[in-house]
């Protein structure tokens, strides 16, 4: 056995070269800590740490699930949504109510016929354009 000595103290050569490799890739944050960092109660230090973590894209994943976790505990926004749904079916009742009581803004026109100015304007536009085609 490979014996490393420093100033802090003799350590096996094994224990030396975890170490090492364990210290290039960051230890994940505690679960609580990202709580935190959601919330927004976190120091430079802790935001740091968390940055670092997150450059390796397999640690997304777990972050993204605590995230879903935080936001389903922590729901942003809670929206009384029964009063907006009684105004809505009320304004909705009200415009029924309106409409049954209004004359439609649209004219019925009638399909044939009858002879209207536009008719007669269509009949009278064709003849010109047949004396016209026709040369005389």
């Amino acid at each position: 056995m490979t014996i490393y000595s420093s100033a802090y103290g003799v350590y096996p050569l094994e224990f030396v070269v975890l170490k090492m490799t364990t210290e290039a890739m960051p230890e994940p944050p505690p679960k609580q800590l990202l709580f935190d960092f959601f919330a927004g109660k976190c120091t430079a230090l802790q935001k740091q740490w968390i940055a670092d973590w997150l450059k390796e894209p397999e640690n997304r994943v777990l972050y993204y699930q605590y995230l879903n976790e935080w936001e389903s505990q922590h729901p942003q926004y809670r929206a009384d949504v029964q009063p907006a749904l009684d105004r809505f079916r009320a304004a909705v009742q009200q415009e029924q109510i309106e409409a049954d009581l209004e004359p439609s803004p649209f004219v019925a026109v009638s399909q044939g016929g009858s002879w209207t100015s536009r008719s007669i304007w269509f009949w009278a536009a064709s003849v010109l354009l047949v004396l016209s085609i026709g040369g005389i």
